[in-house]
């Protein structure tokens, strides 16, 4: 698989406090990579980077071998690279359509004008532009809330509607921010189902940074781990849970218990 995405020696400093550094990612197409860390590792930082929340301080990224940092997010967005978020950002008081049709917004040439007269040319737009957002609803499992509030859904659902409007975008690339944060373990292994059907279905590269080393460890293709900023391991799930480095990361160095007959 060729690389679509990729960060060379990527870092970034607050006030002098080192948040990501020498960050190396070499994303292939068609490939679910997890992301995992301690809480402060830095992983949230690399999706902020990538998709121009925030610019590096170091190092670069590259999409489709185009470099991208520096870039506004909204042309990032239309690159095709699209994100969810830690916390939910759905827009209240719209509904769970509506938010999904703010996705697709960046690929639908509106004017002003337009959209105050609604010409003829505009509305059959407004129609494929409603269908779109429709056909993703019904393949996230939402077209039942399709009225709904976004804001009023369940956590877990709300979680669904982040996901399809990310899709609603266009994006080859998705970045996935903790999706299953909140979830219950049936919610997280519906989850898990979406998100291999992105794969498989539509044709989407995934990125996903996710606490629930269970749920990592059986969906991905490949792991990169971060601790305190550093990019400490990197391999498949196999070989990551049983890496010293890895075990210390999550748990602490386990220290010699002395013998008590000594």
């Amino acid at each position: 698989m060729s690389a679509i995405l990729k960060t060379q020696d990527l870092g970034i400093t607050f006030g002098g406090l080192v948040a990501l550094k020498d960050f190396n990612l070499d994303l292939r197409q068609g490939e679910i990579l997890g992301i995992v860390g301690p809480n402060g590792a830095g992983k949230t930082t690399v999706l902020n980077l990538i998709t121009g929340v925030y610019r590096p301080s170091a190092g670069h990224v590259f999409f489709k071998d185009r470099r991208i940092d520096g870039l506004p997010p909204h042309v990032i967005a239309r690159l095709g690279i699209s994100r969810t978020f830690q916390n939910i950002r759905l827009i209240p008081a719209l509904s769970v359509l509506e938010n999904v049709m703010l996705g697709r917004a960046l690929r639908v040439p509106e004017s002003p004008l337009a959209a105050v007269f609604l010409p003829p040319k505009t509305r059959a737009q407004r129609a494929r532009w409603i269908s779109f957002a429709e056909e993703i609803l019904d393949f996230m499992g939402l077209s039942d809330v399709a009225e709904v509030d976004a804001t009023a859904l369940p956590y877990g659902k709300q979680r669904a509607v982040e996901i399809a409007r990310a899709i609603a975008t266009g994006a080859e690339v998705l970045l996935l921010d903790e999706p299953g944060a909140g979830m219950s373990t049936q919610e997280k292994q519906e989850l898990s189902k979406t998100i291999l059907d992105l794969r498989a279905r539509m044709q989407k590269t995934i990125v996903l940074i996710e606490h629930d080393m269970k749920m990592v460890l059986n969906l991905v293709d490949r792991v990169v781990v971060l601790d305190f900023g550093c990019q400490i391991a990197e391999g498949p799930p196999e070989t990551i849970k049983v890496n010293p480095r890895v075990v210390e990361a999550y748990l602490g160095k386990v220290e010699a218990v002395p013998d008590a007959g000594n």
